[in-house]
């Protein structure tokens, strides 16, 4: 009985003192701190750059009164919100830096150049100033987060890439750098990705890309209305002279009952005329509305559809690595657990044999001895 608990005492023990090889720690490796900052950076500057094009775009639009000038200002902002947007919140952080870096640069070069003069009349240098100021911003932060021998490389990779790839309308179409940059590096695509960052990081990019492209979405959505109506003919001093054409009317209309009941079928027929005619144009402009509107939503869908599939598979390929990642655990987890028994059973052993040798061979061999003694002695006395 006494032996039976002392197994189970020092196995106990054992096992207590093993309990740290059931911790389950994932081995998905973070982002460095300088590829979050990278990403924290470049996302941050595509809002600002974003901006700063709004605000410009708008002070042209409410200044000039040329037609063209005004949609060209439209489609500047509703191209760079798309374009920037678009290169800001890829998986790499570098990658997005450097796509926004080329992108910017290439913006510059094409509105500085003699393709864009015709596009925005006098606003032009304003234009440029606007869009150098954008890229020196994203040139200063590429400066800041790389080394100085980093940025020189990747400066001359992205004026070289620039040069290559031109801008050559307001739709602002980029190729990416993307293949340049690994070719560049002997890196190959297969291994370009080394590391997503942990699950918390990843969702936390996904909601960034998600509350950006929601409030980008309605911004768009609202320019391409303002735009349609301008290219109807309608903006806000066009709909106030159609209702003081209205109200006219209705004066005129009022006045004649008043004076002369006669005229009233005349003045009625009149307003109905003028009636017919607004709403007609407004029958016209709401069906419009309704097929762009149409159209939006349906890119819109695609969208949250596209997300929809890239933050599903994101899990299930979080998933599939976690369970890889505990399977090996628990492998290695049940090769050092078996080790630690076999260790402890050969110990337990050992220490059994040894009790056994004790308990059974102690009396015999002292009985022997003494009984030795005891023969020595009455040989002696003999």
């Amino acid at each position: 009985m006494k032996i039976r608990i002392l197994l189970i005492t020092i196995l106990s023990l054992f096992i207590f003192q093993s309990c740290s090889l059931l911790k389950i720690e994932s081995t998905q490796e973070p982002l460095t701190r300088s590829q979050l900052n990278s990403r924290l950076i470049t996302q941050k500057y595509i809002a600002d750059a974003s901006e700063r094009v709004e605000w410009a775009a708008d002070s042209i639009i409410y200044e000039e009164s040329d037609f063209e000038i005004q949609k060209n200002a439209y489609r500047w902002k509703l191209k760079t919100l798309t374009s920037l947007r678009e290169v800001g919140f890829q998986t790499m952080p570098q990658l997005a830096l450097l796509d926004a870096w080329a992108l910017s640069v290439s913006m510059e070069t094409f509105l500085a150049s003699e393709k864009a003069t015709p596009l925005f009349g006098e606003w032009q240098p304003y234009v440029v100033n606007v869009s150098k100021v954008n890229a020196v911003e994203i040139q200063k932060n590429a400066k800041s987060l790389l080394s100085e021998k980093e940025y020189k490389n990747l400066e001359k990779l992205v004026n070289n890439f620039v040069a290559e790839n031109p801008i050559y309308g307001l739709n602002f179409k980029h190729k990416s750098i993307r293949e340049t940059y690994l070719a560049s590096n002997n890196i190959p695509d297969s291994l370009a990705v080394q590391t997503v960052g942990t699950l918390s990081e990843v969702m936390t990019n996904f909601s960034n890309r998600l509350v950006y492209t929601s409030e980008s979405t309605g911004k768009q959505l609202q320019w391409n209305a303002e735009l349609m109506l301008r290219e109807q003919g309608i903006d806000s001093a066009s709909l106030q002279r159609v209702f003081n054409s209205m109200d006219s009317s209705l004066d005129r209309l009022v006045t004649t009952a008043e004076t002369t009941p006669e005229m009233l079928e005349q003045s009625i027929v009149d307003f109905r005329a003028d009636m017919q005619q607004l709403f007609l144009g407004l029958h016209n402009d709401i069906e419009s509305s309704k097929v762009f509107f149409s159209t939006e939503r349906a890119s819109i869908d695609t969208i949250i559809l596209r997300e929809r599939i890239a933050f599903d598979s994101l899990i299930l390929r979080e998933r599939t690595a976690l369970s890889e990642e505990v399977n090996v655990l628990v492998k290695e987890t049940i090769d050092e657990t078996m080790t630690h028994v076999k260790g402890i059973i050969r110990s337990v052993l050992f220490f059994v044999i040894l009790f056994f040798v004790i308990i059974l061979f102690l009396p015999f061999l002292l009985g022997y001895f003494t009984g030795r003694i005891f023969q020595k002695s009455k040989n002696k006395k003999d």
